[in-house]
């Protein structure tokens, strides 16, 4: 069991990591959206044509490309809408809002892939809009009606698009290797999140930020290692381990942000750029929980 525990955990905890790196490189150091999704979708093109060579496609079929590619694609699109978001709102506010998009593979496996859901799984769907709209809302909205900011809406259509990158990544790992899948998923990553962002202004501004040694050593360390870091923690816990506890493990990301969030603002707050008022930190808290709650639940039935 600790084979697969302990990368289980790992994972979310590095991509909260990742998370509060991107929100600094957005919004601290100024890099726009467009070139931080471009270095990633250059990034993962690195990635997967480097697994391919210690891992090539062998005996694949048409289904298991389309849904290695498909994965790729609609995860790009999920993480582009989720960068928008990222640079204009604080971390520990978009990721619970963001992760909720294993509820959604759960309605659309009922939809499409005959998968029928429990009482209790209903139960967690409405706990985490719940959670979600919770997230969304701040003191000043308290204050005076009660009304989420519209721009969360934006992280809803990135929870569902990640949701159905879920749902091709099913398709392909039951016709290829979980190495073949990465390669592909890379690949379809990169073809939207970099061949749609190398624009001349963006390939300028990156290559201006990478020049700064503060600025570029923090994106490599991110998104260069960390991220390529957690992600393979998270294929081998789901290679070695059940799919739905390590799924259940990988939902608690909110809960590793919302601790790293409220550490980093009273050790750092330059860099984590996060409000932990006695009403925020309510919010915030509560959001995180029934978020997490509905993800295990769902997860585990």
């Amino acid at each position: 069991m600790i084979e697969w525990l302990v990368p289980a955990i790992g994972s979310p905890a590095t991509f909260s990591v990742v998370t509060f790196g991107d929100k600094a490189i957005l919004s601290r150091f100024g890099l726009s959206s467009s070139s931080l999704t471009l270095f990633v979708g250059l990034n993962q093109a690195l990635f997967g044509t480097v697994v391919l060579l210690f891992a090539p496609l062998e005996g694949v079929g048409w289904s298991g490309v389309t849904g290695g590619v498909g994965a790729g694609v609609f995860q790009g699109l999920g993480l582009i809408l989720m960068f928008y978001v990222l640079k204009r709102e604080e971390a520990s506010r978009v990721i619970p809002v963001f992760q909720t998009s294993p509820i959604f593979v759960a309605l659309l496996a009922s939809a499409f892939l005959d998968e029928s859901l429990s009482v209790i799984q209903w139960a967690a769907v409405f706990m985490a809009v719940i959670g979600a709209i919770a997230a969304s809302t701040t003191k000043s909205s308290i204050g005076g009606s009660f009304r989420p900011k519209p721009i969360f809406a934006v992280l809803i259509l990135a929870a569902a698009s990640v949701a159905v990158s879920q749902i091709f990544l099913e398709i392909s790992t039951d016709e290829m290797s979980v190495w073949n899948t990465v390669s592909l998923r890379g690949w379809g990553m990169a073809a939207v999140m970099s061949v749609a962002f190398a624009r001349k202004t963006n390939l300028r501004e990156l290559k201006d930020f990478l020049r700064v040694p503060k600025q570029g050593g923090l994106l490599a360390l991110t998104e260069g290692t960390l991220a390529v870091a957690a992600s393979l923690q998270l294929i081998y816990a789901i290679s070695r381990g059940p799919v739905s506890l390590v799924a259940a493990i990988f939902g608690t990301r909110p809960g590793f942000m919302f601790i790293i969030g409220l550490v980093g603002s009273k050790v750092y707050p330059s860099f984590f750029d996060e409000v932990f008022n006695r009403t925020d930190f309510l919010i915030k808290f509560g959001a995180t929980a029934l978020i997490v709650t509905a993800i295990v639940l769902i997860a585990t039935g």
